[in-house]
């Protein structure tokens, strides 16, 4: 697994205290906090940068905004869903909940995932 930098420690607990005001379930992705809805991942850290999973309309709405560019976990990949909040919107408490809860209603929106059963390990035969 690449390594991946570290996430500036103002900019968790930022986002965590965000997160905390939307119904959203904090995990921990790539070593990152992210928020989960229904098994979907709808926002997260990644970095020193925070991004949200939005539906086509307000992905594009949020492009337009200077700043704001596809998520790249792997350079020259860029998401589909993902895009990063500019740092000015990242950086102010009310801008960040407002697009972290649009996130929530567009993850919440999508399918829940189901859980796959675990691989069994393949046991040697005698």
């Amino acid at each position: 697994m690449p390594k991946f930098p570290k996430a500036p420690p103002q900019l968790v607990r930022r986002f965590d205290a965000a997160l905390a005001r939307t119904p959203g379930e904090r995990r921990v992705m790539f070593g990152y906090p992210a928020g989960f809805v229904n098994g979907n991942m709808f926002c997260g850290v990644f970095g020193a940068e925070v991004f949200v999973r939005l539906a086509p309309p307000e992905r594009d709405e949020l492009l337009a905004e200077r700043g704001a560019h596809p998520l790249e976990v792997i350079p020259g990949r860029p998401s589909k869903h993902s895009v990063v909040l500019p740092a000015a919107v990242a950086g102010d408490d009310g801008a960040l909940l407002r697009w972290l809860a649009r996130a929530f209603d567009a993850g919440g929106a999508l399918p829940p995932k189901v859980k796959k059963p675990a691989k069994r390990k393949a046991t040697k035969k005698a």
